[in-house]
């Protein structure tokens, strides 16, 4: 699934080829992919309109426009592609935005599970209106994350993919943060002392903004977690077997070892540790398919 590195590394690759564009055409291979208003009123919401900027709100690409914004959500395997004429991207096609320059922007989405929006001017999606802050910006303070964190009895894996606490972050880098600060993926927000929720604010940071600068897959990067991760290795760290578990229905990959704590305890009691279990994260198939 594309999280936030992927969906800002998207941002960076399109913006500077849609700035400025008008869209004269718009063309839906899929209407189901529109998920609101009626397709029709999608198409005329969006034709004849230029581009004043593109920018990201958490997993969301925001295309705003004279009269309004267009909002893409890519969710498990969609992508946004730029194209000058005549060059369509490798991948299902769900629609295509026909600008002034003969170039077209491209969504493409292996499941059909993302969505476009037209909101007309003054007009919100509820998901953006409640969306926490932006975890590579000022907004993202520690002291509000903490308040947040103590007010809910959940997992802090759980917690962590909660939009309304911090947004852009997904299964694959809830994990990698996690293991980064030694924290187990069941252990309760609102148990975390001082020095985890320190641990886990600046690994939230360090995490996305080095995926964010790595100007490709980084689940190749060799020893990572996140390629152990995908590809069933060792832990990194300590070379124990990695361990697969469902929290709040959503595989979660630890190493039971080295993220030994209170949530360890709790995940013994409820009998749910599987070691050994290869697991391929959905964002996988989206990584190869985009770079093609």
């Amino acid at each position: 699934m594309p999280e936030l590195p992927d969906v800002e590394r998207i941002l960076r690759e399109i913006r500077p080829r849609l700035l400025g564009r008008r869209i004269e055409s718009v063309r839906l291979l899929t209407p189901a992919s529109v998920h609101s208003p009626a397709p029709t009123a999608f198409q005329r919401g969006l034709r004849g309109q230029r581009i004043g900027d593109v920018h990201r709100r958490g997993k969301y690409i925001l295309v705003a426009l004279e009269r309004g914004t267009l909002a893409v959500h890519l969710r498990m395997t969609g992508f946004l592609a730029a194209r000058p004429a005549g060059v369509a991207p490798q991948g299902i096609a769900r629609a295509w935005l026909g600008l002034d320059d003969g170039s077209r922007l491209w969504f493409c989405d292996a499941r059909r599970l993302g969505t476009l929006d037209w909101l007309p001017a003054g007009a919100s999606l509820a998901s953006l209106e409640t969306m926490g802050p932006e975890p590579l910006t000022a907004d993202f303070r520690r002291a509000a994350f903490a308040a947040a964190l103590r007010a809910r009895r959940a997992p802090i894996k759980s917690v962590l993919l909660d939009q309304r606490i911090v947004a852009g972050i997904g299964n694959v880098y809830a994990d990698a943060i996690l293991f980064a600060t030694k924290i187990h993926p069941r252990q309760l927000a609102a148990a975390l002392s001082d020095a985890e929720i320190r641990l886990l604010h600046r690994a939230i940071r360090r995490i996305l903004q080095r995926a964010v600068e790595f100007d490709g897959n980084d689940w190749g990067r060799p020893r990572s977690f996140i390629d152990a991760r995908q590809r069933a290795l060792p832990c990194p760290r300590c070379g124990a077997t990695l361990s697969s578990i469902a929290i709040g229905g959503r595989t979660t990959i630890f190493c039971g070892r080295c993220q030994a704590g209170r949530g360890a305890e709790e995940n013994a009691r409820a009998g749910r540790i599987a070691k050994g279990r290869a697991v391929t994260a959905p964002g996988s198939r989206w990584a190869r398919e985009r770079h093609r």
